[in-house]
């Protein structure tokens, strides 16, 4: 990640006993994402002590800048991966999507 880097982060709640299939299905998805040149990197995430106030997954994409992230709300890609959860979600599998918040890099350290 670099200064004025943007990200957008997605918390995600997906019952235990799918959470194999869910897990599979967003592996899929993530080449999908990828697809919009202005993301840079994507990343999963899974809580390691269960907390109700917090998400069990968390996906992180890094975009280049605030820009390209505002670029990919109305692009095409963004149509297509939205287009990819209403085609091929696993029936039965159920999620929530406890909130999706977007951060702009103010400064970056890096070691």
């Amino acid at each position: 990640m670099k200064a004025n880097s943007a990200v957008l982060l997605l918390g995600l709640e997906c019952p235990p006993e799918v959470e194999e299939k869910f897990n599979e299905w967003y592996s899929e998805h993530i080449p999908v994402m990828l697809k919009f040149p202005g993301i840079k990197a994507a990343s999963r995430y899974k809580i390691t002590e269960a907390n109700e106030k917090y998400p069990n997954y968390l996906a992180i994409y890094e975009f280049e800048n605030q820009q390209a992230l505002e670029e990919y709300e109305t692009s095409p890609e963004r149509a297509a991966a939205l287009k990819h959860v209403s085609e091929s979600w696993p029936e039965g599998i159920p999620y929530e999507r406890r909130w999706r918040v977007t951060y702009r890099a103010l400064k970056v350290w890096k070691k």
